[in-house]
């Protein structure tokens, strides 16, 4: 029953599906994590049947491309987006951390947001339009679960920048170890999958991109807000999703 709980506070939580809602506590609570990746699965089977179905009906890239950055808002209820805006707001105001602090809590978008989601649609949108016409499209779905994977590894390991919010309250009774164990399981094998649908030169491709910036975005964190907060969870899966696209029409025009 735990796990079943555990399952089903991931899924409430990470996407827009709906779902039974249970309270954050005890052992569901503890073990949630270890499905976030599995949202990624369920992303990932819906995007792979975007991509066949313009296949069939013989559609453009551009429609594609449109479609395929839509869908994973859709399905997440723009979680993750929400927070991408809210940290890029933050680090585009170079205030004192304790500012920094204040605006990711600040529930109006501000202007820096609104430009730099415009940028990241933008840019994904080129990264699916050039995937689906170079018909390296169908290796990039595992990439919904190796965000997911990786996005918990750093969520269960860095330090709470706050010590309070929504990430705060999700994580404050998990078991950590065995959750952090899982997630790397889950990255391992949207890994394999990459090197079987996208060939190994993307695979390694998306690997590189992955190592710097997980780095990167551990400074940037740390040093910034003093360490992770869920919308710079969200900042770092949304940003790692679109390196990971561009990285994967780079490896299919080697």
């Amino acid at each position: 029953m735990s796990l079943l709980k555990a399952f089903f506070i991931a899924i409430s939580t990470y996407t827009a599906l709906p779902a039974p809602v249970f309270k954050w506590d005890g052992r569901g609570a503890a073990y949630s994590m270890c499905f976030f990746p599995f949202a990624g699965v369920l992303l990932a089977a819906l995007w792979y049947g975007l991509y066949a179905l313009c296949g069939c009906l013989d559609l453009s890239p551009f429609i594609f491309a449109c479609l395929a950055v839509c869908l994973p808002l859709l399905f997440t209820g723009g979680i993750h987006a929400d927070g991408y805006m809210d940290t890029v707001d933050a680090l585009s105001s170079h205030a004192p951390r304790e500012r920094k602090l204040e605006i990711l809590k600040d529930s109006h978008a501000g202007a820096f947001a609104i430009i730099y989601l415009a940028v990241y649609i933008l840019l994904q949108a080129a990264a699916f339009y050039g995937l689906y016409e170079k018909g390296g499209a169908a290796g990039f779905f595992p990439v919904f679960v190796l965000s997911r994977a990786l996005s918990g590894v750093l969520a269960l390991n860095m330090k709470n920048a706050r010590g309070s919010g929504m990430l705060w309250s999700l994580l404050s009774g998990a078991s950590r170890g065995v959750c952090t164990a899982v997630c790397a399981l889950w990255g391992a094998a949207a890994l394999t999958a990459l090197y079987f649908f996208a060939g190994a030169v993307s695979a390694c491709v998306v690997f590189a991109v992955c190592a710097l910036w997980t780095i990167a975005y551990i400074i940037t964190a740390n040093k910034s807000f003093g360490g992770a907060t869920g919308d710079t969870a969200g900042f770092y899966l949304q940003t790692l999703e679109l390196l990971c696209a561009t990285g994967l029409f780079a490896g299919a025009l080697l």
